[in-house]
C-alpha cells in the first residue's frame, strides 16, 4: 500500500519501479497476492497505473513466466503460462472492465494482450468441453479466457465512448494484425451450438468423422466472448463489414447467435 500511495502521480517512481532493480519488488507483490487471490482497491490502483497507464505491462507480465517454484501439469502437459501471469490477467481485466468509459489502453498493451491470447489458443488443441465460466482452475484455459475478455473490453470502448481517434488507432492497430481473421477460424473449428445441430440433423455426422476435428469451449462463455469481440470490431466500420461479409462471416457469425447454455449472453 506505501508503495502504490508513494507512485501516485509521481511516473519517475512507477518506472524505477518497473526497471531492472525495482521489478523484482513489483514481481514480488504479485506472487504474494496471487497466493491469497488478493484484490484489494490499492493493489488495483497500482496496476492500473503500471500495464494500463504506464508502458510496463509486457517486461511485468513474462517476468512472471513460472515466478512461482512448481510449474503445473495438465492432461496437455504442462501449463505454458504461469499462476502469476493468470492472475496479473484477471486482476487487468476487472480493472478494464470497471473503468471502460475512463481509461484508454495504448497500442503496446493491446498488441502485448493479443500476442499472449495467440499463443493461448493451443490449450484448444487437448481442452474439454468447460463446466464453468472463469476461472475454470486451469491456469492455460484462463489466461486463454481473460486475454479474449481484455481484447473485448478493448474494442467496446469505442461503442461505449464514441469513436475517437486513440479507440480507433488501438482497434484498428488490433485488426491489421488480424485479429479478426484468427477469431473467424476459432469459431469455424469450434462445435456448432446444440440448437443448430439439432435444426439441421447434424448430431450424427458431428458424432461420426467430423467430430474430432471440432472443439469444444474450453469455459462456458467461450463463444460469446469471441463474438463480443467481433461485434465490436464491425462496429462503425463499413468497410470491414463488407470485407467480413465477403469472407462469409455474417452467416457464421449469426448462427452463434442462438440459445445457447454453454454461452449464456
Amino acid at each position: 500500500m506505501i508503495i502504490s500511495t508513494c507512485c501516485d502521480g509521481t511516473p519517475e517512481l512507477v518506472a524505477q519501479l518497473c526497471g531492472d532493480c525495482g521489478v523484482t519488488i513489483l514481481k514480488e507483490i504479485v506472487k504474494a497476492a496471487a497466493a491469497v487471490d488478493f484484490g484489494e482497491d490499492w493493489y488495483k490502483l497500482l496496476l492500473s497505473r503500471i500495464c494500463l497507464v504506464e508502458p510496463y505491462f509486457r517486461p511485468l507480465f513474462y517476468s512472471l513466466e513460472h515466478a512461482g517454484e512448481n510449474a503445473e501439469d495438465t492432461g496437455g502437459g504442462r501449463e505454458s503460462f504461469s499462476k502469476e501471469q493468470e492472475f496479473l490477467l484477471k486482476i487487468v481485466s476487472e480493472i478494464l472492465n470497471e473503468r471502460l468509459s475512463e481509461i484508454t489502453v495504448p497500442n503496446d498493451f493491446a498488441l502485448c494482450v493479443f500476442g499472449i491470447f495467440k499463443n493461448s489458443i493451443k490449450v484448444l488443441s487437448y481442452a474439454t468441453r468447460g463446466r464453468s465460466g472463469l476461472p475454470t482452475g486451469s491456469i492455460d484455459i484462463d489466461v486463454l479466457g481473460y486475454s479474449l475478455t481484455i481484447l473485448r473490453d478493448i474494442c467496446a470502448q469505442g461503442t461505449l465512448r464514441g469513436s475517437t481517434k486513440d479507440t480507433m488507432d488501438v482497434v484498428d492497430a488490433l485488426i491489421s494484425y488480424g485479429l479478426i481473421e484468427l477469431l473467424l477460424s476459432l469459431l469455424r473449428d469450434l462445435e456448432t451450438p446444440a440448437i443448430i445441430k439439432k435444426s439441421i440433423n447434424q448430431a450424427e455426422d458431428q458424432e461420426g468423422s467430423s467430430s474430432s476435428t471440432l472443439k469444444p469451449c474450453p469455459y462456458k462463455g467461450f463463444r460469446r466472448d469471441i463474438v463480443g469481440v467481433i461485434g465490436n470490431c464491425l462496429y462503425g466500420r463499413k468497410i470491414l463489414q463488407d470485407e467480413f461479409r465477403r469472407k462469409d462471416g455474417l452467416l457464421l457469425l449469426l448462427q452463434q447467435c442462438v440459445r445457447d447454455d454453454d454461452n449464456p449472453y
